[in-house]
């Protein structure tokens, strides 16, 4: 790997950005050298122990620049689109399970929501909606790397556990399934005559008004399919207003998952994201373990694994872990096919 990279940084020209780190790197390198040259000479014992530390001096720093080369190759030639993305909707809907699958999904929406504050990251917009799959929860996310960061726990959750609603004590399997929307830039259009619009009475509590006025609203947009039924609201024109909203969401999210697909074609290095298609994750609490289906994981004691934090710490930084290694091996292929030996 050490070769291959220093070949690739010789062949840039000097004006290269990297070019600074591959005179570091040679520079200590040609240090290294000279203290091995000495240590295969005759020496005291005093001197001998001074030269043994200068050489795993040196080869620590070597490590770290190595690291840190690395570090700034992928961010100059191999960062992605998502890297730069500060702000995300985060999605939660009930999957396998009925009205069980619909509450697992509230209660993760608002475990992840407590979990991301924690960390630093601004939450706001929180509500539940009607869409074209079924009920879901959503909030915003805000802050300096949130999709790149949160990206690895989307997907399909799996819960195993005696529901509230549950009289007799059976144990209930559901799923929910979590998705990460990159927030739709200022400039991302949508012609607004593609979208036919619904209007109905809302549903469940409300009182005499919900009853009486049709304030539902349900927006389709026709060359897509996508359709969203919005009812947060007692004013048909703000739930019409925030219908087109979602609706602008998801189309951004398909544009953007084609540009990501395209690049992907298109670079060898590049590391997909999580296909929230699949199951990651299962919560047993009649076991009172966690199992990451992904990492091969298994953790136990669920309650206080939620409460630190500690159960989405240990897998985002084992994901991101592999997802690193996995980039840089891609890169390192990448790299032996633009070298001329």
């Amino acid at each position: 790997q050490r070769i291959v990279l220093y070949s690739y940084l010789a062949m840039l020209p000097v004006t290269s950005k990297l070019s600074s780190n591959y005179k570091i790197i040679t520079d200590l390198s040609s240090q290294l050298f000279d203290i091995q040259q000495i240590l295969s000479t005759e020496l005291g014992k005093e001197d001998k122990e001074f030269y043994e530390n200068e050489f795993i001096e040196i080869s620590e720093k070597i490590t770290d620049e190595d690291q840190r080369t690395i570090d700034d190759l992928i961010r100059e030639e191999y960062r992605d689109e998502s890297d730069d993305i500060n702000s995300v909707i985060c999605e939660f809907r009930g999957g396998v399970g009925g009205d069980e699958a619909f509450l697992f999904a509230e209660e993760m929406a608002e475990i992840y929501r407590s979990y991301l504050e924690s960390k630093g990251f601004r939450i706001s917009a929180s509500n539940n909606i009607d869409g074209s799959s079924g009920k879901m929860s959503r909030f915003k996310a805000n802050g300096e790397g949130v999709y790149s960061f949160i990206i690895c726990e989307s997907g399909v959750h799996k819960v195993i556990r005696v529901p509230k609603t549950e009289t007799k004590g059976r144990i209930h399997s559901s799923t929910m399934s979590f998705a990460v929307l990159p927030d739709v830039p200022f400039d991302f259009k949508l012609n607004e005559k593609d979208l036919k619009f619904e209007y109905m009475r809302s549903q469940g509590p409300g009182g005499q008004h919900v009853n009486k006025t049709e304030s539902a609203c349900r927006a389709t947009h026709s060359p897509s399919g996508l359709s969203v039924c919005i009812q947060d609201d007692r004013s048909q024109a703000n739930n019409r207003a925030k219908a087109i909203e979602i609706i602008r969401e998801k189309l951004y999210q398909l544009e953007f998952e084609k540009r990501q697909n395209e690049q992907k074609s298109k670079r060898k290095s590049q590391v997909g994201s999580a296909d929230r298609s699949d199951k990651i994750r299962t919560y047993n609490f009649p076991q009172d373990r966690v199992t990451d289906h992904r990492l091969g994981l298994t953790l136990f004691r669920l309650d206080s694994l939620f409460q630190s934090g500690e159960l989405f710490d240990t897998c985002i930084k084992k994901v991101q872990e592999e997802k690193k290694k996995e980039l840089i091996d891609n890169m390192i292929n990448d790299l032996k096919s633009k070298i001329k030996y």
